[in-house]
Parts: C-alpha cells; structure tokens; sequence
C-alpha cells in the first residue's frame, strides 16, 4: 500500500496534546540536528528551535525531531539512565534511588535498564 500526502499525518497532528509551550529541533535519520529547508546538518542547531505548526510548513526533509530541553521549552529537562551503570550513578550523585522520582512520562530504547525521565 502507498501511502498518499492525504494519508500522512502533520507534525501538529502528531504532537497534538502534548503542551504548546515545547520547541522542536528537526533532526534527519541518524539523530543529527538539519537545516529543514536543505536537510543538511545544521551548526549551531541549539539557536534555531519549532512550533508542530511551523514543522507542518517544512517541505518534508524533517523524518523525525528532538524535544529541546531547558529555557526554550519552558524548563523540561530529561534525565537519561543508560543500564545498571546510570542506575548507581544517580543513586550516587543524587543520594537517592531513581524510583523515587515522581512518576512522569518514560520512554525506553528497549535495552534493558535503558530509559529517560521527563520532567518540567
């Protein structure tokens, strides 16, 4: 089956009910930052951030994004645990288990003990 420009669904339609207050950074395929107007990657990226609806307007170089953390998305941060290692690591510079943490949104790479936080 082939899919036709009315099938495919926009950036806003994809990240809809998620806050307005995030930015976005295009990215290309293998997770580097582009220029979404050429698909090259972009130096500087950490300058140049998206609403949903100003990726909608892009002409389809952006495959996928990046969430933006700190100031420009209003304070999001994400905690990054990368296996048993980064598991001991926060215990260690935090004092604290991580499930202690709050319970918020998690999304894993599928490796075990592979997983990040986000919190605002």
């Amino acid at each position: 089956m082939t899919l036709t420009a009315a099938d495919r669904k926009t950036w806003s339609e994809l990240l809809d009910g998620l806050p307005d207050d995030l930015r976005y950074t295009p990215l290309d395929g293998n997770k580097r930052p582009i220029d979404p107007d050429i698909g090259y990657p972009r130096n500087k990226w950490e300058s140049f951030h998206y609403l949903p609806s100003d990726l909608d307007q892009i002409n389809g170089m952006v495959k996928t994004i990046g969430l933006h953390l700190g100031p420009t998305s209003n304070g999001v941060m994400a905690i990054d645990f990368d296996g048993r290692f980064g598991l001991h690591l926060f215990e260690e510079l935090v004092g604290r288990s991580p499930m202690e943490l709050p319970a918020t949104v998690k999304w894993t790479s599928g490796l075990p003990g592979h997983y990040q936080c986000l919190y605002r």
